[in-house]
């Protein structure tokens, strides 16, 4: 049918025909000379474009190459399965059809099963696949920012007392809130936000900071709120924290949640807004270490060390 209606529109088959030589060429200069490489890939459940009215869901892998001043996506193609061979399977794919595999000097992913298993992982067939070591760059913000959500939110909690904020405590946190205002305004003043709700985690840190200087601010209406969804989680407790005199909460629940409004306010969203840029991610675990090391929730600095200890064995070499 498609054949048929190229052949009755010329006008049209010549525009067809064009774009994929413009594109061809475009493929052709981007990939003469690339950079070192970091493969990224990330697998989301999406409603299929393919069968019509038919509601089905399907897998769909987004792979993407980036490097110094280099940034492309491969492409995103579906998963019948959505396991790590077949993930693996796909992303390789991708890889060779641009001839990148060369370039590849290590790689970005989420920190699921389907992706560090040992045998079966797509990261160990990647990397055998590749016929050398690569670097394992594991996206373990989401589960820093758990542990500090169950740290704070369990029941047997105790919560912080002044003791816990000595005069040297009390110093560093009006440092890095001055730090932090000065940071999130250039950000935002920048737009080097990927997408709308990093612009809101940035605005509400920096609302909740005291650093707005602008008469009004607008508040999203709640959107999903699930396990994969901590940035909204965190967007929600700032929120709460804010409305604290609209809503009807515990000396205790206002507690737990300014406890998670002051971490992630004065530490998280910084590292979390940079997690996008691999090369930065070594001086970052680094940087986000020597705050934690004086931060005054104690609780919350346990909880960082052992996560960070035990996604970092994500990064080593599987034995």
């Amino acid at each position: 049918m498609f054949q048929k209606f190229l052949y009755l529109h010329p006008p049209f088959t010549e525009r067809v025909v064009n774009r994929r030589k413009m594109a061809r060429k475009i493929e052709e200069m981007l990939f003469e000379n690339p950079p070192p490489l970091i493969l990224r890939w990330d697998i989301k459940l999406l409603p299929s474009v393919a069968h019509g009215n038919v509601k089905t869901l399907e897998d769909i892998i987004g792979v993407l190459m980036t490097g110094k001043d280099f940034e492309h996506l491969l492409g995103v193609p579906v998963a019948q399965k959505g396991t790590g061979e077949e993930m693996a399977e796909v992303v390789i794919r991708e890889v060779h059809r641009f001839g990148l595999s060369d370039n590849i000097i290590g790689m970005s992913f989420d920190t699921t099963s389907s992706n560090t298993g040992l045998i079966q992982g797509a990261c160990t067939r990647i990397e055998r696949e590749s016929g050398r070591t690569l670097l394992w760059l594991a996206c373990r913000h989401k589960l820093i920012l758990k542990g500090v959500f169950e740290e704070c939110c369990n029941i047997y909690q105790v919560v912080l007392t002044s003791r816990s904020f000595e005069s040297s405590k009390i110093c560093f946190i009006k440092e890095q809130r001055v730090k932090m205002i000065n940071y999130l305004q250039n950000v935002l003043k920048d737009r080097s936000h990927p997408r709308e709700n990093y612009k809101e985690l940035l605005q509400l840190s920096l609302l909740y900071l005291g650093g707005w200087s602008q008469d009004e601010f607008s508040f999203r209406i709640p959107g999903a709120l699930h396990q994969a969804r901590w940035m909204a989680k965190a967007n929600y407790t700032l929120k709460i924290v804010l409305f604290t005199k609209q809503l009807d909460m515990s000396e205790r629940e206002l507690k737990r949640m300014k406890r998670i409004a002051h971490f992630v306010s004065l530490i998280y969203v910084r590292f979390w807004h940079e997690a996008i840029v691999s090369r930065w991610a070594p001086k970052n675990d680094l940087s986000m270490l020597q705050l934690l090391n004086i931060y005054p929730d104690i609780d919350v600095k346990k909880v960082f060390l052992l996560l960070l200890r035990d996604t970092c064995g994500i990064c080593q070499k599987q034995t």
